[in-house]
């Protein structure tokens, strides 16, 4: 089996095997520090998790979810597969056929190490990582990370991925003081691509002065909820997501007769809640002013035509009981 010294080539990291670990004791060792996959939530691009949430875990205040959906069972499943698929992948002639060819010739272009580790790097004490493989390029260590995405999450994205993957991906680089990196990711389970990072000292910046902000946040909170202080001020600020919205209905439980007297943010913010609810009920009204408008020009068609920038439609339902407004840029 293929393998890289990497105390020999960097003897200053604190390499943890976590072969035999169980997933109990892994939650828990991650809690010790960020985990290169908690950046892109730290900094705000994950699309399904809050900087709040994850403060919130470490913390202790909430549990650290364990819950595994489908995505995350396959995306594991399809890990070995894609690692292997890697290895007959040729970086210089990118193209799946090509890496089928050599699959089925026995050409392997690049040897892969897959160790059962968690990585600490004296450089950045807030960090810690477990990278899918680790390979040599040019002579020096590098980082792959495995991904399994679906076309759609894809083309949310100007370059494909997503940007909470270039942050993790910059965090494995730098824990392990590597200049280079590769993503492989399949898309919708048939398409591969290897997309190759070189390290970008901009991002590592902001890794450097946001996430390291945070982590030490994190630490004196834990102090201050353990003597039971208020923490507000050390907490990232409420967002707008649904997603937040749910982690406040998870945290909070409503408590009878609990009354509490009004604060200046918390008489600013009520202000602003009433205004904006105003002006969304006038909204209301005038979206529906205007349908009704267009629909008594409409009378019996089902669309109008030669619209500049819109389509227009008003059909019968599928049971002919109704009819159905449709109005939308185009």
């Amino acid at each position: 089996m293929y393998k890289i010294d990497i105390n020999k080539l960097n003897p200053s990291l604190e390499i943890t095997d976590v072969s035999d670990w169980s997933k109990q004791k892994w939650i828990a060792h991650r809690s010790n520090s960020l985990g290169c996959s908690d950046l892109g939530t730290a900094l705000g691009f994950n699309p399904w998790s809050e900087p709040a949430i994850l403060f919130a875990q470490k913390v202790g205040i909430v549990p650290t979810g364990t819950e595994d959906n489908a995505a995350m069972f396959m995306g594991r499943v399809m890990e070995p597969v894609i690692a292997n698929l890697w290895k007959h992948w040729d970086i210089n002639e990118p193209d799946w056929s090509e890496c089928s060819k050599n699959l089925e010739a026995g050409i392997t272009k690049r040897e892969l190490y897959t160790p059962k580790i968690y990585a600490k790097n004296p450089k950045h004490p807030y960090l810690m990582g477990g990278p899918d493989g680790l390979f040599m390029h040019e002579g020096k260590l590098a980082v792959l990370e495995i991904k399994t995405i679906s076309k759609y999450s894809a083309d949310q994205y100007e370059s494909g991925i997503p940007t909470s993957y270039i942050f993790q991906i910059h965090g494995y680089m730098m824990l392990f003081d590597a200049d280079y990196a590769e993503i492989a990711l399949l898309q919708d389970g048939r398409e591969l691509t290897v997309v190759p990072f070189q390290k970008d000292e901009r991002i590592v910046k902001i890794i450097e002065e946001q996430c390291s902000k945070f982590w030490k946040n994190i630490l004196v909170a834990r102090d201050f909820y353990l003597d039971q202080k208020d923490i507000s001020h050390l907490e990232p600020e409420p967002s707008d997501t649904k997603v937040y919205e749910q982690f406040l209905l998870d945290r909070f439980k409503a408590q009878d007769d609990l009354e509490i007297p009004c604060s200046k943010s918390a008489q600013f913010w009520i202000d602003k809640f009433v205004s904006f609810r105003k002006q969304e009920n006038e909204a209301v009204k005038r979206k529906r002013l205007y349908s009704n408008k267009i629909k008594y020009f409409m009378g019996d068609a089902t669309k109008i035509t030669d619209i500049d920038g819109a389509n227009v439609t008003w059909r019968a339902t599928r049971d002919g009981k109704s009819r159905r407004f449709n109005a939308r840029e185009i």
